[in-house]
């Protein structure tokens, strides 16, 4: 890891040291989290081969549900002005949804 330090440097970066680690990523048990995404390699289906595979993070699933529960009612409520609140576009009225 000390010569990617080095070549860091000369681009005028460094790496952080808490946050950065070497992963083992052939065997499939390690991963690691980027962009929000957790990065694995796992078997096919068919055959011997590995593919990297990504999900979202347990991080970022974390905020996601917590978006939804801040944005959405505990009782019972349109599953559609739910859905436009959380994707951001205004279908429901003031008397209830609207058909589109």
């Amino acid at each position: 890891m000390l010569w990617i330090g080095e070549v860091l440097v000369g681009l005028g970066l460094r790496l952080h040291p808490d946050k950065t680690r070497i992963v083992n990523l052939q065997g499939g048990k390690d991963g690691f989290d980027f962009l929000g995404f957790h990065h694995r390699m796992t078997p096919s289906r068919f055959g011997t081969r590995r593919y990297l595979s990504k999900w979202p993070s347990d991080r970022a699933m974390a905020a996601i549900r917590a978006k939804i529960r801040d944005r959405t009612s505990r009782r019972l409520a349109a599953v559609s002005c739910a859905t436009s609140s959380l994707n951001s576009t205004p279908s429901c009225g003031v008397g209830g949804p609207t058909s589109v």
